[in-house]
């Protein structure tokens, strides 16, 4: 029987703890640099204050909706509120009356040049 006997490579040593360098270094990298790493929950955390604040906002402008809603249910009738509705839908106010319209639906309408909406 013969035996082969071959010189150890200090190569073959490496080889392991290489791969396994590299392995913690892929790891590594998209611990900080990924989606979800260090850098990545920044990224996270401000856009969480961001959506905090929108949410914030929308809150609001749900509380202002739900009250005038609640004017114009028919057990609480604001007729105030129906004949602000009336003329802003409508585009129509008395030569007589002033009105100041405000906010994103106002419509550029003049008193001078407004039709009538009734005979008072």
């Amino acid at each position: 029987m013969t035996t082969r006997q071959y010189r150890p490579s200090k190569l073959r040593r490496l080889v392991l703890p290489s791969i396994t360098a590299v392995f913690l270094a892929y790891f590594a990298y998209h611990a900080f640099h990924g989606e979800y790493g260090l850098v990545g929950r920044a990224r996270l955390e401000s856009q969480a204050e961001q959506l905090a604040g929108e949410l914030a906002r929308l809150k609001d402008k749900r509380g202002v909706l739900e009250t005038e809603v609640g004017l114009l249910r028919p057990g609480s009738l604001d007729q105030d509120m129906v004949d602000e509705r009336a003329r802003d839908s409508l585009a129509m106010v008395h030569p007589n009356d002033i009105v100041i319209m405000r906010g994103a639906s106002a419509t550029a309408v003049s008193a001078a040049n407004a039709p009538l909406m009734g005979t008072p």
